[in-house]
């Protein structure tokens, strides 16, 4: 046997026949020592940094856009919620129970924004009460801390919060007759950048509060 740069093997074998020997050479193929390796598999292609992560499981991923209420541009260029309240029933917000009104001294506003479905983090809020366009009262909260506290918004005037974050909030609001807790109202709100929401509150009385009296009589 031999080899031709350790590549081919001649093996050379002999058989009989009639007429003599007949010699079969057979030539194989060797890997040859110098032979390179084979390629290496290319590299996977480098992930996406900018790609959101998945959400752990159970968890649902936050909503693209929170806003949820179209309004016109705000023209201080900044975000803001203007809102107003309505106590039914009543003919008034603040004036006394004995002329029909609900009787309300205070009201107090917190918001919670929400940062995904079913979580929510404190907002802190800088308001105004604003009686045909004019100050008179403003009011401020921190997180953590009490909430807001503004002189009662009579029917017709308007609560202005600004500035305020764009996204999605609760909203809560709490009358205060006597130093009691009497009227509450919630709700849903939507702050779209640079852009001015409006919403109307309405008030809920709890009973055993003066403004209860003030509502049966109106019904009589």
């Amino acid at each position: 046997m031999t080899t031709t740069a350790g590549r081919l093997l001649d093996a050379r074998i002999a058989a009989p026949t009639r007429g003599g020997w007949v010699i079969f050479a057979l030539l194989l193929a060797c890997p040859s020592a110098s032979s390179p390796p084979p390629a290496p598999p290319p590299p996977p292609p480098p992930s996406d940094a900018s790609a959101p992560p998945a959400p752990v499981d159970g968890a649902q991923a936050a909503p693209a856009d929170a806003s949820i209420v179209d309004a016109p541009p705000d023209a201080s260029g900044s975000s803001s919620v203007v809102l107003s309240f309505v106590a039914p029933g009543t003919t008034t917000n603040c004036s006394a129970s004995s002329t029909g009104g609900a009787a309300i001294d205070q009201l107090t506003l917190s918001a919670f924004m929400v940062t995904r479905p079913g979580g929510t983090i404190c907002a802190p809020l800088s308001m105004t009460l604003l009686r045909s366009g004019e100050n008179v009262g403003s009011a401020s909260s921190a997180c953590p801390g009490p909430p807001a506290t503004l002189p009662c918004p009579e029917v017709g005037d308007v609560v202005k919060i600004q500035p305020i974050e764009a996204g999605a909030y609760e909203v809560s609001a709490i009358g205060i007759s006597g130093g009691t807790h009497c009227w509450f109202a919630s709700a849903s709100v939507g702050v779209i950048q640079g852009a001015s929401t409006a919403q109307t509150l309405t008030l809920s009385p709890r009973a055993g509060c003066p403004s209860s009296s003030a509502r049966k009589t109106l019904a009589r």
